[in-house]
């Protein structure tokens, strides 16, 4: 895996090969500039940084071995309730 998306909706619009997204606007773009395969994206809607702090701290990825990760959270953090 050349590279791994982390992050919130806007990360998992990008698409990937997660069967449980279905709306995937930029899979076909990453395919043609990573390469098909080569990419996946982990993105939760509506995740918060401390969502995607307890899965990276808990070995959710350690399977994937990308060579680069890209992390785009925190968007969540601004509107949230008693975020401080």
């Amino acid at each position: 895996l050349k590279l791994l998306l982390l992050g919130n909706s806007i990360t998992q619009g990008w698409g990937g090969n997660r069967k449980a997204v279905s709306y995937k606007p930029g899979k076909t773009v990453m395919d043609n500039a990573i390469g098909k395969d080569q990419w996946e994206s982990a993105g939760i809607s509506g995740d918060r940084t401390q969502n995607l702090q307890w899965r990276i701290r808990h070995g959710n990825y350690n399977s994937a071995h990308p060579k680069n990760a890209i992390i785009a959270i925190g968007i969540n953090d601004l509107i949230g309730e008693n975020e401080t």
